[in-house]
């Protein structure tokens, strides 16, 4: 999906593009810290905001894809955080492959102001969600699985609003 921005937004844009850089550096080695030591809470909070500050500046800026992947990750790092999960390896698999999708989702944007559709990263949210509400994660593509999903998601497309709150630091 192509996006474009007017004079306005390509600055915040640009500011946008630095800050997920950053952050997507620094998350690299707070997961092989995390990778070691996964009950470390002040790790997991420095995580669960990047996360968090990725999906306010996809919000600000109308990414819904990055914005949806975003999303999810911080969820998990919520629960995580918040110790209403426990990270084991199979967690951390999934986890490091949504990471992945939303690295290179936004390097997509950086290169060619496209982000994926979101036929592209669906597979990568079904895992996250059933990991999120510590389903089986043995993704079977059941007509079940599937009904409880789209009733999930009836259930979760209401018509309230998130808002989001975007702080640039200046460097």
């Amino acid at each position: 999906m192509k996006i474009e921005f007017n004079e306005d937004m390509k600055e915040i844009f640009d500011e946008f593009m630095v800050e997920a850089e950053e952050i997507l550096e620094n998350l690299d080695q707070e997961l092989v810290e995390l990778e070691n030591d996964p009950s470390n809470k002040e790790l997991l909070n420095q995580i669960f905001r990047g996360m968090h500050t990725l999906k306010g500046g996809a919000g600000f800026l109308g990414l819904s894809t990055l914005i949806e992947l975003s999303h999810m990750i911080e969820s998990i790092f919520d629960k995580l955080r918040n110790d209403e999960m426990e990270l084991d390896s199979d967690k951390m698999d999934i986890i490091l492959e949504g990471i992945d999708i939303l690295k290179n989702g936004i390097m997509m944007l950086k290169e060619s102001h496209e982000i994926p559709d979101k036929e592209d990263i669906e597979d990568i949210l079904r895992k996250l969600e059933d990991l999120l509400n510590e389903k089986d994660v043995s993704y079977s593509n059941s007509t079940q699985d599937k009904n409880q999903k789209d009733s999930n998601q009836e259930k979760n497309s209401s018509n309230e609003k998130e808002e989001y709150e975007i702080i640039f630091k200046e460097e």
